[in-house]
């Protein structure tokens, strides 16, 4: 399916923050593309990359920077990965994709090193542009974002800790990706009384209370979650 032109080469430095340092880390680029995030976590100090990418020109160019390669999809990887090597396992964009999310990150456990952690972005389907549509009896595929016409799965804020509590995770660390508009509009929300009005709509919709928080308001611009998750050991 054809995906817009940088689709395969951003770099995901927006990930960066949520890693521990780097120096002489294993890495797992789940969904790697073509390399970029790579390239950018080995000038940061990271001693030996993986990468899976099932397209395979974006794979090839990846080639160049990794030190291994899987050009297929990550359930047909699966097998090939060497267990309890990666500090850290990267799934920027990838685990709406999947037929099953939960049963991927539950067989990446055995891959990370005891204290390691899975980094990844997903979409927001509670975005308020998301709601308009509906609203407006629409629901359609775009090129990439949230409504990508390659995504399987759809998640919330709490869609995303129940997803990974599921699979033997505890999420430690999550951060929103909002629209700038948010820093203008969620005040001007407050003093129109906005969010009394949401709760009215959602009572009427499906005849269930809703009472939200102010730091949920947020939730309507954020278009990803970016989080890091590691395992609960018993």
């Amino acid at each position: 399916m054809e995906q817009p032109g940088d689709y395969y080469s951003k770099n995901r430095s927006e990930l960066l923050d949520l890693m521990p340092p780097l120096e002489g880390t294993a890495v797992l680029d789940v969904g790697c593309g073509e390399g970029g995030l790579g390239r950018l976590l080995k000038e940061k100090g990271c001693s030996r990359i993986y990468g899976i990418e099932p397209v395979t020109d974006a794979a090839r160019i990846a080639e160049t920077a990794y030190d291994r390669i899987f050009n297929c999809d990550v359930e047909s990887a699966m097998e090939s990965l060497p267990e309890d090597l990666f500090d850290i396992i990267v799934c920027a964009d990838v685990l709406e994709h999947l037929k099953d999310p939960w049963e991927i990150l539950e067989r990446l456990k055995k891959n990370l090193k005891r204290n390691g952690a899975v980094v990844a972005s997903i979409p927001n389907i509670r975005n308020g542009r998301v709601i308009g549509r509906l609203l407006r009896g629409e629901f359609g595929y775009d090129k990439e974002g949230i409504l990508d016409k390659t995504h399987l799965r759809f998640f919330t804020f709490n869609g995303i800790i129940r997803l990974f509590g599921d699979c033997g995770y505890k999420v430690v660390q999550i951060v929103p990706v909002y629209y700038k508009e948010a820093e203008t509009q969620i005040p001007l929300w407050m003093q129109n009384d906005v969010p009394a009005k949401l709760e009215d709509l959602a009572r009427i919709l499906t005849g269930s209370e809703l009472k939200l928080r102010d730091d949920e308001l947020l939730d309507f611009f954020t278009f990803q979650f970016l989080l890091r998750a590691v395992p609960v050991r018993q």
